[in-house]
């Protein structure tokens, strides 16, 4: 399975799981439409995790890259886990060059940084993004990679994107609390989203 595939399974499971059990089929055959085997491995990870006894997925996913505390990149300061997504971690830190200025510090996963080719097209991206200023995208400051050790003992390169660092509440989280939307809620969302798509296109 190539890591793209991959880090899409993971983000619709990371879905999945935000949708009432009793909504997730219906969400699913739309999400899944003309991919059978993609709704089945969604339908077969669900259902593995409704059956466990772990109540919190987190708990199911590895150790945090980084600690409280950490220095990364001889820079920025780890204060604390933000979140996981399909393609890292992000922390809050303090960057010690600019006076402790707190950013959003961005892991990309070990798959997408051992693929050269995923790699390099990654950082054309970031490199385009820079240039993009509009309220409705998070501004990228830069790329840096951070060198330490493995578990084993063995050198290793983390890249981490520097972003700025936005406080809030997520969509996500709140459709984890509230859903459906109304169409008057929907609409003014729906327009910040396009504006922005259109801004980065």
């Amino acid at each position: 399975m190539k890591a793209e595939e991959w880090e899409r399974i993971k983000a619709l499971f990371d879905a999945a799981l935000n949708v009432p059990r009793e909504e997730r089929g219906r969400w699913l055959a739309e999400v899944c439409s003309g991919r059978p085997d993609l709704r089945d491995t969604l339908d077969q990870l669900l259902q593995s995790y409704d059956e466990s006894s772990v109540a919190d997925p987190r708990a199911l996913e590895p150790d945090p890259v980084f600690l409280p505390g950490q220095i990364v990149a001889q820079r920025f300061r780890v204060l604390r886990l933000i979140a996981r997504g399909g393609m890292g971690e992000v922390y809050e830190a303090q960057d010690a060059s600019l006076n402790g200025l707190r950013v959003a510090l961005k892991t990309i996963r070990t798959e997408i940084a051992e693929e050269k080719h995923a790699y390099e097209r990654f950082k054309r991206e970031v490199w385009v993004a820079r240039e993009v200023a509009h309220e409705g995208i998070c501004r990228i400051f830069d790329l840096v990679e951070h060198h330490d050790c493995n578990k084993a003992g063995e050198d290793r390169i983390v890249p981490c994107l520097t972003m700025q660092l936005l406080d809030g509440r997520t969509l996500a989280s709140a459709l984890s609390t509230r859903r459906p939307l109304t169409p008057q809620e929907c609409l003014p969302l729906i327009s910040q989203i396009a504006q922005s798509l259109q801004i980065m296109h």
